[in-house]
Formats: C-alpha cells, structure tokens, sequence
C-alpha cells in the first residue's frame, strides 16, 4: 500500500458519514458537527476560511510537543481533519523536526492516513540535509480508545550518517503517532465523551 493509494481511500471513502455509534448522550450517535461545535465552545476557537484550529502544547517524558488539529470545512463530510503533532530538535550541530501527521474523517478509521516525517539539517553546512517520510498502516485500537496492537510500516530510508548520529526517525515518529492518537481520543472523549477511533 502506499501513499497515492492511501490519499485515494482517504478522498473517496464510500461510508456514510452522518454519525458515529459511540457515546450514550445521543440515541444515533456522535456527528462531526456535535464535535467540531463542542470544541468551538470549549475552547473559544474562531473559524478563519472554514477551518478552525484548536492547538495544544505539552510535554511527554521531558520531551516537547506542539498538536495542532485542524477542522476543515467540507462539502461533502462537513469537516475533515488534520492533527500535527511536532517536535523540535537543536544541538549544537544539528537542527530539525519530527512530525506525526493525521488526515482523517471522523469516526472512519479505515480512512485514516498516518504518517510520520522528519526533517534533518547540519548547522554549519546550511545545503546539508535529510527528509524522511513513513506511512503507518495496520494500527488497531482497544475499546478504551488506546492503542491496540498491530502496525506496518511504509520507509523512505533516511542517510545511514543521521543513524550514526543516533537520530532515529522511525521509531521517534511511530511514538509521536501513538502520542497523536492518545490526544485525539483524550480531546474527544472530554468534548462529547466519545473515542474518535
């Protein structure tokens, strides 16, 4: 599977996409737009060319993070999403970004595209750099919301010198991914007690 055929499932994903069967407060389900409106509400967002965008720092084992989740208007699925989850790497000889990326509809997991990315650059060699992008696909959930079990992953090889440098960007963004889902399903579990996934 790759990524032209993963973008395809995610722009023509065939469901219905009115609601979702999760939550107790609402006999047919939790909608895209009880959650988009909650969240608006909860978090005083403003919608800027029919996006609104919700953003959150915070640290995990030390370490800081930026999420970013975008709610896009749609014609079709009323909002699509798009959660970003960085990290900022500095050293004295290198600068640079791991990136967890997630394009989705709400509640339709199987559309979902994950991906993590990195980006490396040596600081006194400003033409000197690296880019390497993931696709993780596979991922199953509990029915608490957490991560389940199950993954495969899609690589663009990365320089062996960043590995030698112990810069390991598969594995950094595979947990920035499991990172991201954890938010997701913390931020709306709180907004309309609902897992997203």
């Amino acid at each position: 599977m790759n990524l032209k055929k993963l973008s395809l499932t995610l722009a023509s994903a065939a469901f219905i996409f009115g609601s979702v069967g999760c939550g107790t407060n609402k006999p047919t389900g939790i909608t895209v737009d009880d959650f988009v409106n909650a969240l608006v509400e909860k978090e005083n967002l403003t919608g800027k060319d029919g996006v609104y965008t919700y953003q959150q720092s915070f640290q995990d084992h030390a370490v800081d993070y930026t999420l970013t989740l975008k709610c896009i208007a749609d014609s079709y699925y009323s909002y699509v999403f798009e959660s970003t989850l960085v990290r900022e790497i500095s050293t004295e000889t290198i600068s640079g970004q791991y990136t967890s990326q997630i394009k989705f509809i709400w509640g339709r997991f199987k559309s979902s595209l994950f991906q993590g990315k990195a980006h490396f650059e040596m600081k006194k060699e400003a033409s000197h750099f690296d880019d390497a992008h993931y696709i993780f696909y596979g991922l199953a959930f509990d029915t608490n919301g957490t991560y389940g079990y199950g993954s495969e992953e899609y690589i663009d090889p990365i320089k062996q010198e960043w590995l030698d440098l112990n810069y390991s960007p598969l594995d950094d963004t595979w947990k920035m991914t499991k990172i991201n889902i954890e938010k997701l399903n913390t931020l709306t579990k709180s907004t309309v007690n609902c897992y997203l996934w």
